[in-house]
């Protein structure tokens, strides 16, 4: 997510993993840009969520960097939010 404020995307993202059956499911929160205060929430409640400080222009490197969380972390799927969060995870998806 760009921004883990309080906007529609984020509160999306939210209430998605606050009713999801963490039993079944695990989670992790990349954040682009910065955590907010719902990111700071969900940490709170023991939810990973990773700040990936992106950089100005095209972050080239910030695809490598979500790239090894991916394969690090095991992931199995990558759910996106919004355009620039499409561009970063659809790539490091493929390439991980």
């Amino acid at each position: 997510m760009d921004n883990f404020a309080k906007g529609g995307a984020a509160m999306v993202v939210y209430n998605l993993i606050r009713n999801l059956d963490k039993k079944r499911f695990g989670c992790l929160i990349c954040c682009l840009d910065k955590v907010g205060d719902l990111g700071d929430k969900l940490k709170d409640e023991g939810v990973e969520v990773v700040c990936l400080n992106r950089q100005p222009g095209t972050d080239w490197g910030l695809i490598g960097r979500l790239k090894d969380i991916i394969k690090t972390k095991q992931i199995d799927l990558v759910h996106v939010h919004q355009y620039t969060a499409y561009f970063y995870g659809g790539l490091a998806s493929i390439l991980a």
